[in-house]
């Protein structure tokens, strides 16, 4: 029996997608498409046979289907117009994005966070943001 972990997929707009959209969307709409990136999780376990290229297909292939939602890529015409193909595939995400998959290392919280830093809080520098070095002040007054 293999056991849950948690894995990150992150993914990316190629610098190509902004030429591609720039006369073919919205400005904003656009932005949305390439302004930051989407970042998903999910749980996996030990026991499964797939290897890591099989592992990204799923969510290369959730993540365009979730474009359907917007409007400007509701329909089969508008989605090939933008995108340049009707299908939900691997290729035409590949085309367009990038997506990486990450591990958890560990759950970090603020109790870790703190447990971490305590010992070492005389050699921690300050950090030039007053909320961020008052917190710090905080810790070494409770040490």
């Amino acid at each position: 029996m293999g056991f849950a972990y948690q894995v990150c997929y992150l993914i990316e707009a190629r610098p190509e997608l902004a030429a591609r959209l720039r006369d073919l969307v919205e400005p904003d709409f656009a932005e949305l498409l390439l302004a930051e990136p989407v970042m998903y999780s999910r749980q996996e376990n030990t026991d499964s046979t797939w290897e890591e290229s099989e592992r990204l297909l799923p969510v290369k292939l959730y993540f365009l289907a979730s474009l359907r939602e917007y409007a400007p890529l509701a329909d089969d015409a508008a989605f090939t117009r933008v995108l340049g193909s009707p299908h939900i595939s691997a290729s035409l995400f590949d085309r367009w994005w990038t997506a990486r998959r990450f591990e958890v290392d560990r759950e970090l919280d603020s109790d870790a966070i703190e447990a971490e830093l305590r010992p070492y809080l005389n050699s921690v520098e300050a950090t030039g943001s007053p909320r961020i070095d008052g917190w710090l002040a905080a810790l070494r007054g409770a040490g």
